[in-house]
């Protein structure tokens, strides 16, 4: 009986759109967790400890968004760097930004109520892109063992189709999220 659960249970794993919901629903619970968490740089933040420019240039706004697609290029790359250590690397990355996105979003929300309509515009995007990035990792992960194991051979195409998507999720984000700190800059929130 225990057999058939865990052979059931890894064919599901094997599935790239299962993999994505276990993803989903784990970085709801993460950002659920982090939004009971403080911490501390983001009280700092809150509290008008922390000061930033509020001048945007004509070249700005494009060198903003730039920085934003390398942070987010550098979350994805961790994340399908996991795929090494068999998705353990993914999953702490993984969970470790929905946890630290809960606790800022929270922070943030009961310092700057407008502020959440803002970050929603990019964050959902962001996530759902880095929740792909993973599980194409994971996914990854598995085909590779199961390719050593001379079960099956790769298949490719539906991770790179996902991959792909995701990192053109991941610049529309980085801009939306550029222009949102620019009305931020703006409004002087």
């Amino acid at each position: 009986m225990h057999t058939n659960t865990m052979r059931r249970f890894t064919r599901w794993l094997r599935s790239l759109p299962a993999l994505v919901a276990l993803n989903t629903a784990l970085v709801a619970v993460a950002i659920g967790v982090g939004s009971q968490v403080s911490m501390p740089q983001f009280d700092e933040a809150a509290a008008g400890g922390v000061t930033r420019s509020t001048e945007f240039g004509e070249y700005s706004f494009r060198t903003h968004a730039l920085h934003i697609v390398r942070g987010n290029l550098r979350v994805a790359g961790v994340l399908l760097a996991g795929a090494c250590t068999l998705g353990g690397l993914t999953l702490f990355t993984l969970l470790w930004n929905a946890v630290v996105l809960g606790s800022g979003f929270t922070t943030l929300a009961g310092a700057l109520p407008g502020a959440a309509g803002l970050l929603l515009r990019y964050v959902v995007l962001e996530f759902f892109a880095f929740i792909l990035v993973a599980s194409v990792a994971e996914h990854l992960s598995v085909m590779v063992l199961r390719c050593l194991a001379g079960e099956e051979p790769p298949r490719l195409a539906a991770d790179a189709a996902t991959l792909a998507a995701a990192l053109a999720l991941l610049v529309i984000a980085a801009l939306i999220e550029a222009d949102v700190a620019l009305i931020v800059a703006a409004s002087g929130m």
